[in-house]
């Protein structure tokens, strides 16, 4: 899989745990912020994955943005 490839059909990831995390802590959080942590999070996925592991992107990918997030 292509980086770029990886990145377009993976974005809603971003926005499914950006949303599920607002939910969960106070309001005077910027969304937007979040967002872009997690699509700097998508990014770094695409870049560093290997499917050698066995384990599929998306998986991968929703792992390394939810951390982000929390960060």
């Amino acid at each position: 899989m292509k980086v770029a490839d990886a990145i377009t059909s993976n974005m809603t990831l971003v926005h499914y745990e950006t949303d599920a995390l607002l939910k969960r802590i106070p309001s005077h959080v910027d969304a937007d912020d979040l967002r872009a942590a997690g699509f700097e999070a998508l990014t770094a996925s695409a870049h560093s994955f290997d499917p050698t592991l066995g384990v599929p992107f998306d998986r991968y990918a929703a792992r390394r943005i939810r951390g982000a997030l929390l960060d």
